[in-house]
């Protein structure tokens, strides 16, 4: 793209457009702008039931108090076991914060004093992934162009 002297470019790969951005403030203008265009995400019947209308939540304030949740626990992990399961603490976190957007607490019950996963997490977590594992499963998709 240097050679070029353009920050956007296209190039086509196959049957894909790809389109590359070299300048930041204008891969922002065009995310802002025409993030229906560019995203690549499937429509179905299952994701928009799951996402409510493919509605998301925009980070604020409280984002802070699940870091510190996170920084907290790996800390206390770290200084009494010296290992750390980085999928479950990603799980862990992700899930609390999932909790915390949609039922407006972190933990079903009391948590754990170290701030792990309690039994109601970890069930919870299970069928979180079981719903996301399946949720592209449920979907009709014609293959063919004719």
């Amino acid at each position: 793209m240097q050679t070029s002297k353009t920050e956007i470019a296209c190039f086509r790969l196959g049957s894909v457009h790809v389109i590359t951005v070299t300048s930041p403030q204008l891969a922002r203008q065009f995310f802002k702008e025409h993030d229906a265009i560019f995203s690549s995400r499937p429509e179905t019947m299952s994701t928009r039931l799951t996402t409510n209308g493919y509605l998301t939540a925009v980070p604020h304030q409280p984002r802070c108090e699940e870091a510190d949740h996170l920084v907290r626990y790996v800390y206390n992990r770290c200084q009494d076991y010296g290992v750390l399961n980085v999928r479950e603490t990603a799980q862990l976190y992700c899930g609390g914060l999932i909790r915390k957007l949609v039922f407006g607490e972190r933990f079903f019950g009391c948590g754990m004093e170290d701030g792990g996963k309690a039994v109601e997490e970890a069930k919870h977590m299970d069928a979180l992934w079981t719903v996301l594992m399946h949720t592209y499963g449920f979907a009709i998709i014609s293959r063919s162009k004719d």
